[in-house]
This record gives C-alpha cells, sequence and structure tokens, in this order.
C-alpha cells in the first residue's frame, strides 16, 4: 500500500512537471508574439498632440512651464534630460507615473483621455512625428527610444 501510494505521489509530481514545463514556453511565446512600436513609428495623431497641448497649458505648465523645460516645482520634460531616463521603458510607465503623482494637487484627477493626449503633446514637442492615433491600449506595446 506504501509503495502504491509512493507511486501515485511521484506520477503525479511528474504529470505536475511536465505541464508546467509545456506551459512556460507558450506563455513566453504569446509575450514575444505582441508587436513592440517605437515612437518614431507614430503612436498619436496631430489631433491629439493640439488637444494635450491645451490641457498642458491650463493643468501642467505652471509647474514644468510653457517651453516644457521645468522648474523647481517641476522636472524638464523635453529632451536628453528627460527621454534619456525613460529610453528602453514601455510608454505605459510613463503615463503611470502621470497618473501617479500629476498633477501635484489632484494626482489621477485628469480623464484618461486627458492624460493620453498631455503625452501625445510631450512626444510631440520633444520631435517624435505623429502617427496612428494614440491610446492607452496600446500604451504596453509602444517602447521609448531615445537617441542622443
Amino acid at each position: 500500500m506504501v509503495a502504491g501510494i509512493k507511486f501515485s505521489q511521484i506520477t503525479v509530481v511528474v504529470i505536475l512537471v511536465l505541464t508546467l514545463l509545456a506551459i512556460v514556453p507558450l506563455r513566453e511565446h504569446s509575450h514575444a508574439s505582441v508587436q513592440e512600436l517605437l515612437l518614431a513609428d507614430g503612436v498619436y495623431t496631430a489631433q491629439q498632440a493640439s488637444r494635450g497641448s491645451r490641457v498642458y497649458q491650463t493643468t501642467c505648465e505652471s509647474c514644468h512651464m510653457p517651453d516644457l523645460e521645468g522648474s523647481e516645482e517641476g522636472p524638464t520634460l523635453l529632451g536628453e534630460e528627460f527621454l534619456e531616463g525613460w529610453d528602453g521603458e514601455i510608454l505605459a510607465e510613463l503615463m503611470i507615473l502621470m497618473v501617479d503623482t500629476m498633477p501635484e494637487e489632484d494626482p489621477g484627477g485628469l480623464s484618461e483621455q486627458d492624460y493620453t493626449d498631455v503625452l501625445a503633446y510631450l512626444l510631440r514637442e520633444n520631435g517624435y512625428p505623429p502617427g496612428d492615433e494614440l491610446t492607452a491600449d496600446a500604451l504596453e506595446e509602444i517602447v521609448i527610444e531615445f537617441e542622443g
């Protein structure tokens, strides 16, 4: 009886291990099949950037300044000093930071569309070309690349 139980336990363990070995490569493969986009591919529209400019003027520029160069209250959002720190990250990470910390007096207080539009504005001002509509769903697939 004891030998039968040990055999059954070993069989269950072997089956679990084989199942896990079969599942893990499938999960990695499905992640790899997600097509990454680069900012240079054009990931926002000109209309989004224009709307984002208006939101930025009313909500962000008091800390980050009209020229996006930053101040004591808010860091620069322009050029190498800004982009180099995000190089290789996905755009969703920048969006999370924006939602979690801005505006300073009401973090998360803007609509998803407003945050997305401000992000499009920042991309335009940092020299990335317009293209397709930027959506919250696409942020996980877009990689920030900085070539200084």
